[in-house]
C-alpha cells in the first residue's frame, strides 16, 4: 500500500514540475513551462539594448507562471532616431506613458539637460535632419541650456523631416508624439553651427 502512495507522489510531483519547453521566434527566446513555475531563457530583439539583443534568464512562480510570455515583455515605447550626414542618432527617453495588452507604465525625468548623451549631434543650421517613425510627429520643441523654449522648430510629417531653426549653441530638441498605445517625448542634444 505504501509502495502505491509513492508512485502517486512521484507521478503527481512530475506532472507538477516536468516542464514543457517553447521556443519563441523572437531572436531566440525559450520558455520552460510547468504547473507550478515558469522559467524564460531570452534572447530576443531589444532595439534599446547596446547590441540589439535582450538576453537572460527569469523564473516565475505560479500563478504567475501561466500568464503569456509577452506579458513579460518590458513596456516601452518604440526607438526613436533621427538621420544627419547618413549617420543615425538614438534619442533619450524624456518621459512617457506606454501600454501594451497586459500592462501600463509612466516614466518621467526631470528634464532634458538632466540626461546623459551618448552622442552631441553636430549641426550645421537651416539644415534638413530625417526621422523614420511611421507614428506623425505631435509637435517639436528647442530649449537653450538654461531650460528655456527658444523657437519653433519647422518639420514634416509626411516627408519625416525637421528644419534646423537658425540658431547657434548647443539646444535640447525636444520630440513629441501620441498614438493610441501612449504618448513619449524624446531628446537630443545638438550643437548648431
Amino acid at each position: 500500500m505504501k509502495k502505491k502512495y509513492i508512485i502517486i507522489l512521484f507521478i503527481l510531483l512530475f506532472i507538477l514540475l516536468f516542464p514543457i519547453k517553447f521556443h519563441y521566434k523572437d531572436g531566440g527566446t525559450i520558455e520552460y513551462r510547468s504547473l507550478t513555475y515558469k522559467i524564460i531563457k531570452w534572447n530576443s530583439l531589444d532595439e534599446y539594448s547596446d547590441n540589439g539583443v535582450k538576453t537572460g534568464t527569469e523564473i516565475h512562480f505560479f500563478p504567475y507562471n501561466f500568464k503569456p510570455i509577452d506579458y513579460f515583455r518590458e513596456v516601452r515605447p518604440p526607438r526613436f532616431s533621427l538621420i544627419y550626414k547618413d549617420k543615425k542618432y538614438y534619442s533619450n527617453l524624456l518621459s512617457y506613458c506606454w501600454k501594451n495588452d497586459y500592462k501600463a507604465l509612466c516614466v518621467d525625468t526631470l528634464g532634458p539637460e538632466d540626461l546623459n548623451y551618448k552622442s552631441i549631434i553636430e549641426v550645421d543650421k537651416n539644415e534638413i535632419m530625417n526621422y523614420g517613425l511611421f507614428i506623425p510627429v505631435s509637435y517639436i520643441n528647442l530649449i537653450d541650456e538654461n531650460g528655456k523654449s527658444i523657437d519653433k522648430v519647422e518639420y514634416n510629417n509626411e516627408l519625416e523631416t525637421i528644419k534646423v531653426p537658425n540658431v547657434t549653441g548647443i539646444y535640447y530638441l525636444e520630440v513629441y508624439y501620441k498614438c493610441d498605445e501612449g504618448s513619449v517625448s524624446y531628446s537630443f542634444k545638438l550643437n548648431i553651427k
